[in-house]
């Protein structure tokens, strides 16, 4: 049978008035008695009915968090990261997949927003009518992208970008080619822009082909493209394409990095177990989804928190050949 609030307030020595605050309030109680609540509740197996707390505080208890594409390598850390600080306050998560798709985003963003207390929209579709509409109902923070007026974590992805343009610079490549990720991808405008900006800084010719999806499949086609541009570099848009062209060109006996040098982004997949192991910029996804839950309270104030990119150079990348 459950254990009743009116057990743990006989067990602690207080009202079932103050119990009930311990849980909804705590901050209106004095550290002892808050205490003695919370020996009395885990002495006993007690959890407060979530449902019945929010009948009286308005919340919860619950925040969600919609991802284009749980499959997609990025995403998992994101979501360890939301989980981890979530459970630091006593909340519950709600997860749901999108498939990159506006309309289902926007029917579960709508839905969720009735039975949580904040929305973690990560790599967001929606147009900025829809999301302005949403924040009127539910606090919103975003994840790797960027609106008017809405609270954003993103990755600045320009110093390890700039910094991938250097290196490759430093190893005598005269250009590179960039595989393009989504259109409508956030994260590929910044990294085509940056990578755009700077090649022209370091006199070096850029090639853009794509877009592609973000996979490895992507990255194993694109791979013929790579050999027939005669480029001695290549930037992917993400690891998963990038994996794609290595084994694409190790297919073809092209060396890598002798004959041409590889880069990805983000460094979520145990890309250093590659042969060659991968150049990549590392994104601390993690990061992302524990500073967008703990903005959750205070989403209405349109905050901007950027973690830089960092290049990691490994074995993929190399001198040009002469």
């Amino acid at each position: 049978m459950a254990v009743t609030i009116v057990e743990v307030a006989q067990l602690a020595g207080v009202s079932p008035a103050t119990v009930s605050r311990a849980f909804s309030r705590p901050d209106l109680l004095r550290d002892d008695t808050r205490e003695a609540v919370l020996r009395a509740a885990d002495k006993l197996g007690y959890s407060p009915n979530r449902a019945a707390q929010g009948l009286v505080t308005g919340r919860t208890g619950n925040i969600g968090v919609l991802v284009p594409d749980i499959v997609n390598p990025f995403y998992p850390p994101v979501i360890k990261g939301a989980t981890d600080a979530a459970a630091m306050t006593d909340l519950s998560v709600f997860l749901a997949t999108t498939d990159s798709d506006p309309r289902r985003e926007l029917r579960m963003a709508r839905e969720m927003a009735k039975q949580v207390d904040g929305l973690v929209l990560c790599a967001t579709q929606l147009p900025d009518d829809d999301l302005a509409l949403l924040a009127g109902h539910c606090p919103l923070v975003l994840v790797n992208s960027e609106r008017p007026g809405l609270t954003s974590v993103v990755i600045d992805t320009e110093p390890g970008m700039t910094r991938a343009v250097d290196h490759l610079a430093d190893l005598g490549h005269p250009g590179f080619v960039y595989l393009s990720g989504p259109e409508t991808s956030w994260s590929n405008s910044r990294r085509l822009a940056v990578l755009r900006a700077h090649a022209v800084e370091r006199g070096l010719a850029m090639t853009v082909l794509g877009p592609f999806d973000p996979s490895y499949a992507s990255g194993l086609a694109a791979a013929d493209l790579v050999i027939g541009s005669g480029a001695t570099a290549v930037v992917a848009f993400d690891d998963q394409m990038a994996l794609g062209v290595l084994t694409g060109l190790a297919d073809q006996q092209v060396d890598v990095p002798g004959e041409i040098s590889v880069i990805g982004c983000d460094d979520v997949l145990p890309v250093g177990m590659a042969r060659p192991s991968l150049t990549t910029v590392n994104a601390p996804c993690a990061r992302l989804g524990r500073r967008a839950v703990a903005l959750i309270p205070r989403a209405g104030q349109a905050e901007r928190h950027a973690y830089d990119g960092t290049l990691v150079v490994r074995g993929s990348t190399g001198r040009a050949a002469s």
